[in-house]
């Protein structure tokens, strides 16, 4: 699994709780940070990345899953994760062993049913966007789609996928 986390500024110190959190949850993958100008440097815990101008959410997405995969197409999965998750330990090590689906999310809104209990979304609006991942086979069909790209302003991201996942 190769793995990008975008980040832009913020103001506080959720990045970096985020960040230390991949690091450890996912230390057997390849992990990097795709940046939007201002964002503060954490090379010291990632690979930084830094896009010459702002991009906003969706391009930066975009741009992050594009360039996990020009730099490296041999992994079985890309994951596009966000800048304010916090991962349980050993996931990484988890979806290694079980079948995984060609799109997934590992990220749950406590809003939806109570912090600590996972049960399926079954009505109201999905907030996914926050951890991605994407079987190899789907990557060159979702980068060349220009369907993605017909939902308006620079966010959306779950539902741009959400829109490839049905063709």
């Amino acid at each position: 699994i190769s793995i990008g986390i975008t980040l832009s500024p913020r103001e506080d110190d959720v990045q970096k709780k985020s960040l230390l959190s991949a690091k450890k949850a996912f230390s057997r993958e390849k992990l990097g940070a795709f940046c939007e100008p201002g964002t503060d440097n954490f090379g010291e815990i990632l690979p930084c990345f830094y896009n010459k101008k702002k991009l906003g959410c969706w391009p930066n997405w975009f741009n992050t899953l594009t360039s996990l995969y020009n730099e490296d197409k041999t992994c079985d999965y890309y994951g596009i994760l966000q800048d304010d998750v916090i991962y349980c330990n050993n996931i990484s090590e988890y979806l290694r062993s079980i079948e995984l689906p060609k799109i997934f999310s590992i990220f749950k809104a406590s809003s939806y049913s109570g912090i600590g209990r996972w049960s399926p979304q079954t009505s109201g609006d999905l907030w996914m966007a926050q951890t991605i991942f994407i079987e190899k086979s789907l990557i060159f069909s979702l980068l060349t789609n220009s369907l993605i790209w017909k939902v308006e302003g620079d966010k959306q991201v779950d539902n741009r996928i959400g829109l490839f996942s049905e063709f």
